[in-house]
């Protein structure tokens, strides 16, 4: 039942917009134990990890908890409380007996302008907010946590001067039985390593090369039904450069997951230690919400490469420094490869391979089958909450997405499969929509590879040392409605490595070099219709023209 009552003037904080911990840590012990605790349902762990390890030896989501339905606001739960200046406070204590950890979930959140809130252990060890107005969405759907423990206090903070109403809807409550973690103070020792002791961290020497790459890895938390699940995705680029927050993972992350649980999504970066084997992450930051782009419609792995792709819904903030990745859809087997991960949900760790081929997951020839080699620090694998990581060739791009496998610290050798990206772009059982090159090439250029590349004071994701693109003048076609041959022109020539013909339906039908500043491009031996040229220049960037064959 909600309350309302006056604090005392010992109690009186500065304005929430001054805010950075909860308004409870000005709190004695015993006033925040006076304050009525919600007992929700809790779960029998080991009948949770029997249903989880079963979940995921059949190839699916590393599940670690379960959500205990609420249906409430701060009308029907929690207390009110109204402070000697005018300012206001609600509070929600519950606990979940046992959990590890614990999170709320809401499908009618809205923080006025002005105001804060906050989730915290009860031991006021672990927090995360504030949160306010910039978090919130039109839909309401939002997801705060985790906190360690089993117990913790929601709490709304709201200085008087605030104009608007807030919403507090809550949806469930989260109670999680494996792989919490307190991410502003990892530490070695007890419970701090969840991963197997093989694992690399990825600020070891096997990590130096591949800096970007990192940043452009994510760990998530999906919620699916009642369940919470882990995986890992990537950051990636495309041919519009326009840094444009598209995420690729597994689609057996997220099979039956819908719109609205999407939209609860954890999206976190930069979770890794600082150094190698050792050190805090200070920096890691969280971003919640993603609408479903693409998947390969193949349940998962079943008949097709298993990949999904999503958008994250808000704006990433710069200061989190990310890297949008490069990939390469074309067919080539790599020379050898890296896999950056969140193994259990645990830091970035990183894993290396120079045995790599094309194999069977489900699906003939589908996936690459790597197997992990020793390195300078140890021997890197891959395990629950891996899944959806990116596989990396030799030139740092993406070449696949992991669907499942064998490896492990006691037995690091057996394969791992991943879902091939050339699959992904114009394969699967998916419509023509849903072809991943309909959203990384949206301009149908005809690319199949690019770098990656960090986002630049004007909102783009040019990669480095490919600044100076051709311009659109920088290359003529004549005429541009051709019977027997079309004349290509450039005084620029010598950048051109070559160029390429696409048909309208976006096949390869034809290459050529550019060895002069005018070629002849014979057009009499293609059926009439509309054509793309592509102009490939020797730094990587690429220019597409339009042309018409049509034979009297």
């Amino acid at each position: 039942m909600t309350r309302i009552f006056t604090l005392i003037c010992s109690l009186l904080v500065v304005a929430a917009q001054a805010q950075l911990k909860p308004f409870g840590y000005q709190w004695d012990a015993a006033a925040l134990q006076s304050l009525p605790v919600a007992e929700l349902a809790t779960f029998d762990h080991a009948q949770l990890l029997a249903e989880d390890t079963r979940t995921e030896e059949l190839g699916g989501r590393t599940n670690i908890g379960r959500l205990i339905d609420l249906h409430m606001d701060d009308q029907n739960a929690g207390v009110w409380s109204e402070l000697a200046n005018g300012d206001r406070v609600w509070q929600y204590r519950f606990r979940s007996a046992n959990a590890k950890g614990v999170c709320m979930y809401f499908d009618n959140l809205y923080i006025p302008e002005g105001a804060v809130m906050f989730l915290y252990s009860i031991d006021r060890k672990t927090f995360v907010g504030p949160f306010t107005n910039e978090d919130c969405n039109a839909h309401g759907h939002f997801m705060m946590g985790e906190v360690l423990g089993d117990e913790a206090i929601l709490e709304y903070y709201e200085p008087v001067g605030v104009l608007n109403t807030p919403r507090i809807g809550m949806q469930a409550a989260g109670h999680m039985y494996r792989y919490v973690y307190d991410y502003a103070m990892y530490e070695d020792g007890d419970n701090s390593r969840a991963s197997d002791p093989c694992e690399v961290d990825v600020n070891c020497p096997e990590g130096t090369d591949w800096v970007g790459q990192r940043d452009a890895v994510v760990r998530l938390l999906i919620t699916e039904g009642n369940t919470q699940g882990l995986c890992s995705g990537s950051i990636v680029n495309n041919t519009q450069r326009d840094c444009r927050k598209l995420l690729l993972t597994a689609l057996h992350c997220g099979v039956n997951v819908t719109d609205s649980e999407w939209l609860q999504c954890s999206v976190r970066f930069k979770y890794q230690k600082a150094g190698c084997g050792s050190g805090a992450a200070p920096s890691t930051s969280n971003r919640v919400g993603v609408v479903h782009l693409a998947d390969a419609n193949d349940n998962g792995g079943d008949t097709g490469s298993d990949f999904l792709l999503l958008e994250i819904e808000d704006a990433i903030p710069s200061t989190y420094n990310v890297y949008y990745a490069g990939w390469d859809s074309r067919t080539t087997t790599p020379a050898d490869v890296v896999g950056i991960h969140h193994p259990s949900g645990d830091v970035k760790k990183i894993s290396t391979a120079t045995t790599i081929v094309s194999a069977t997951w489900s699906a003939p020839g589908h996936h690459w089958q790597v197997n992990w080699m020793a390195t300078e620090t140890n021997h890197g694998v891959t395990e629950g909450g891996s899944s959806g990581s990116p596989l990396f060739n030799q030139d740092k791009r993406i070449v696949g997405h992991l669907t499942g496998g064998a490896s492990f610290c006691t037995s690091p050798t057996s394969p791992d499969f991943y879902g091939k990206l050339d699959r992904d772009w114009d394969d699967n059982p998916n419509t023509a929509d849903q072809k991943l090159k309909v959203f990384l090439d949206p301009q149908n250029t005809g690319e199949t590879f690019m770098d990656g590349a960090y986002p630049s004071a004007d909102g783009t994701c040019i990669p480095s040392g490919i600044q100076e693109i051709l311009e659109f003048s920088d290359v003529n076609l004549f005429p541009t409605m051709a019977d027997q041959s079309v004349r290509l022109q450039s005084s620029r020539f010598r950048e051109i490595a070559g160029y390429r013909v696409f048909n309208a339906n976006g096949t390869l039908v034809y290459n050529g070099s550019f060895r002069n500043e005018t070629e002849t491009l014979n057009t009499g031996n293609l059926p009439s219709g509309v054509y793309f040229v592509t102009f490939d220049q020797n730094n990587g960037a690429h220019l597409t023209k339009k042309m018409v064959v049509e034979h009297r």
